[in-house]
């Protein structure tokens, strides 16, 4: 995103499945619920989360000029290290649920993690 980091506020980038277009993840500046700070909220396939102001510039960067790498890297340093959830760095695409089969694993009766496998078969953790 060029420019400052004012007017972050009324800015809602999405991102979308390779396959059929459905939006996966979307990203905006909004008050965290927790403590009504401004963050970055990230909406995806497995969890809503509350980054730093601070990436949003970065992060809209990055969306806007179709880098999801380099959004799933930030997310990985600065968020969670599964990054983006919806994303298969193998592929380096975006799969929606119905493409990206995403299953949850359980421990003793308590949730563990969600796996993803993409159409190709990659699969990795997508949620912990």
């Amino acid at each position: 995103m060029k420019g400052t980091k004012e007017g972050l506020e009324d800015i809602v980038l999405t991102i979308h499945c390779s396959v059929c277009g459905a939006e996966t993840a979307s990203f905006h500046v909004g008050p965290n619920p927790y403590n009504g700070e401004e963050c970055l909220i990230y909406s995806g396939l497995t969890h809503v989360g509350y980054l730093s102001k601070k990436h949003a510039a970065k992060a809209f960067e990055y969306l806007e000029s179709g880098d999801t790498a380099k959004l799933h890297e930030l997310l990985k340093k600065k968020y969670t290290h599964e990054g983006l959830d919806s994303y298969c760095p193998d592929c380096n695409a975006i799969y929606c649920r119905e493409h990206y089969h995403l299953h949850e694993e359980f421990d003793e009766g308590f949730y563990d993690c969600t796996r993803g496998t993409c159409p190709s078969g990659h699969e990795r953790m997508v949620d912990d």
